[in-house]
Order: C-alpha cells, then structure tokens, then sequence
C-alpha cells in the first residue's frame, strides 16, 4: 500500500470519526462550546461550614486569613477566602428544657471571638461571607429523633449540640429530613423559611444580603432554588452535580448528576462548580490538588478549590495550612497573571463579564481566552470529561491531530493570559 492511500484510508477514518461525534454527540459539543472561558489563570477558594464556634474556630479562622494574606495574585490583591456560614446552631439547654419539642437557636452574633474574627477577615478583603444557611441540620428531623430516645443524639445535646460536623452524616442535610433513611423532601413553606431565616440572619450580621449559597452536604432541590431566587441569592455554588436526597443505602441521590458553570436553574440563578479538592483531612491533599489546579487553567476555567472548615480547626491544622500555602505559591510562580476571585465575583463575570470590588470599585478586567486558547481549552475538556468522545478518537487515532492542534494552538496555558 502506497504511503498517499495509507494517507487518504487514516484521513477517511477521521472524518467518519467526527461525523460519528458530531452525530451522537452534537448537543454537548454546542453546549461545552459555550461554557465560559477565561484567559487569564484564576483561583476560587470556597470553604464551607464557618459560622458560631469555640473560641479556637476564631483563632484557626485568623491564622488561614494571615496565610491568605501573604499570597498576592497578578494585580497585588490578597488571596481571599468565600467563606460559606452557618448563622446558628442549636440552644441545647432551651431544646431539652422544652422536652425536645421546641427548636431554639444560637446565633453567630452570641460567638463574639468568631464574629470578630469574620469581620476582621472582610475589612482586611481576605474573606468573603456566602450563606451556607440557617442551621447545618433539618430541626424538626432532629427534634424527632431526640424525642424518640436516640441515646447518641441525645449525648449530643448535653455536650454542648455546638459541633454538627459530629452528628451522623445524614441528619447533617439542612433542606431535607434525614431523621431516617431513605431522607424525606422538606415541605416548599418549611424550606422558604428556613432560606428566608438564614438570609435575614445573614443581613442582620453584615448589613447586606448573600448572593450566592451553598446547600449543607450538597443537598438541594427545585424548591430551595426558588427560595433562593425569592431571596436574592443569584449563584449556586455546587460540587459538579445536585443532590436531592439519600437512598436507603445512604447513597447521595444526584438529579441533575452534571452540572458546568453558568448553566441557569429553572428558578433562575447560575450555578457555580467546584473543580479542585483541597481536603487534606479526607486524603485529598497538595499534590492532588495542583495537579486538577493545572488541569483546570489548560481548559480555561478558574480553578475553584473546595475546602471546609475542619481542615483548618483540628490537630492536622497546621500541614493544612502549610498545604495550601504551597498550593498557592506555586500557582503564583507558575502563571504570573494569576488572579485571585470570590465566588460572586467568578458569578458575576460569568454573568455580565465584569469583575469589580465592593469596596474600591473595578479591578482590572479578567480577560476571555482568545479563540487560539478557546478552540485547545474546549478540546481539553472535551477528552477530560466525556469517555465516549474519548475513547472514539483514541480508537480512530484522531487523538494525534487533535493532541497537535492543542500544542500549537496553546502550549503553555494560562501563563500569560488571554
């Protein structure tokens, strides 16, 4: 066979390949064409479950910020942490004086080391405060378990009821019930007043309303969303995908199981997505943890960084700290345009391309990546996420073409913007 028709057979295979994809998967190629793309490397620090706590919270909170601040991105802004808050936890003494029939809660504002301590954050633009929501756990779910004589629940309550992150994984759940399993969906009025409770908490303690949320667990449905949007949350912050409750096994139930950023609720708000675990404590640690920060910056997208609260409040504190330190610096070192962003700021330029700062006004715009590095980044995350586009092109050996179009096109992304 002569080398011209062994050319001609290879180039047939890959036409017929992206007809074949283009055929059975044109939807999502239009639909990953028009995520959003950005040019310059960004960082999102999201970190769940800060709110009312012991005094040592209020220290573990100050030394994170510290570390934040020593981390300037491209323009000399600080590192800066979304810090998603639960605005109260159970009154335990109110609660088993009432025969566990009667919620009661304490605020933030009733925990002046923590509270001062956020403030402190916010006025230094090293802290964000995003609504986690009213409670990190279903009241009356847990009122009814304690009233049926669950010892450990029970224990719970004489031990202060201040550290939900103690209680079984699945009473943890805000928005729905799970005082049992399979969880039970929370009624839409129930719901409203708990978003509408922790919104007006929330208002009460900064002097202005959260625009974006966090669900505890990850658990959620169409009626917290409509909540949300009554209340004026406009972005949903999310793990990739929406859980609306657990199995009987304790499986998280996920519908929808993928979610991309800016993608719209049918209430309304935009939904954002956690792309890189930094959670030492659950084995997800640095190297990980750069490694999807790398990814993330090759397609274009900010790198959003999950890490709760207990990573940075017990005896493995410090490495994690020191974790994230290095993480940090080595993203600096390796993208000198780097650009650090809260989580309504990352919505808001997903919405209306702009990036600005509610204390001094516009920063410098974040650019969207060139068509050079759009058409690599889309082709990157093409192969990243989707096993059947995947396994098509490396089965036809489309990937060689596709894999050169990509380093030519970029080949060092995200290093110097656009």
């Amino acid at each position: 066979m002569s080398v011209a028709l062994a050319a001609g057979l290879v180039i047939s295979l890959w036409v017929v390949a992206l007809a074949l994809i283009g055929a059975s998967r044109g939807r999502l190629l239009a639909a990953t064409w028009r995520e959003p793309y950005v040019g310059d490397a960004v960082v999102v620090i999201e970190s769940d479950d800060w709110g009312p706590g012991p005094a040592a919270h209020a220290l573990a909170l100050d030394q994170l910020l510290a570390l934040l601040a020593c981390h300037r991105d491209g323009i000399g802004r600080p590192a800066i942490l979304t810090a998603n808050l639960v605005m109260a936890v159970p009154d335990p003494e109110a609660i088993v004086a009432s025969g566990y029939t009667q919620y009661r809660r304490r605020f933030l504002d009733d925990f002046p080391e923590v509270a001062t301590a956020l403030r402190a954050g916010r006025a230094a633009a090293t802290l964000c405060p995003q609504l986690h929501g009213l409670d990190h756990l279903y009241p009356e779910g847990l009122l009814a378990r304690a009233r049926a004589g669950d010892a450990e629940l029970r224990a719970w309550f004489a031990a202060g009821g201040l550290d939900w992150e103690r209680l079984p994984s699945p009473l943890q759940g805000h928005y729905v019930d799970g005082s049992q399993l399979p969880t039970r969906s929370v009624a839409a009025p129930v719901q409203s007043a708990l978003v509408a409770g922790g919104v007006e908490a929330f208002t009460r303690f900064w002097g202005e309303g959260p625009t974006s949320a966090v669900a505890p667990c990850y658990l959620w449905d169409d009626t917290t969303e409509r909540a949300w949007a009554a209340a004026g949350v406009r972005y949903i912050q999310t793990a990739g995908y929406r859980c609306t409750g657990r199995g009987a096994d304790g499986r998280y139930l996920q519908d929808p199981p993928w979610l991309v950023p800016g993608n719209r609720s049918p209430a309304g708000p935009r939904y954002l997505v956690r792309n890189v675990m930094y959670e030492p404590r659950d084995g997800r640690g640095e190297e990980s943890a750069w490694a999807e920060v790398v990814q993330r910056v090759a397609e274009a997208q900010p790198a959003v960084i999950s890490t709760h609260r207990y990573n940075y409040t017990g005896e493995q504190a410090e490495a994690a700290r020191a974790g994230l330190g290095h993480l940090l610096a080595r993203g600096r070192r390796r993208y000198p345009r780097l650009r650090f962003l809260a989580s309504p700021e990352w919505g808001r330029w997903i919405e209306q391309g702009v990036v600005s700062d509610p204390l001094t006004g516009e920063w410098p715009p974040l650019t969207k990546a060139t068509r050079r590095r759009k058409v690599a980044a889309f082709l990157r995350r093409l192969y990243h996420r989707h096993a059947k586009v995947r396994t098509v092109a490396i089965t036809t050996t489309l990937i060689l073409p596709a894999a050169l179009l990509v380093f030519c096109l970029d080949p060092r992304p995200g290093r110097g913007g656009g």
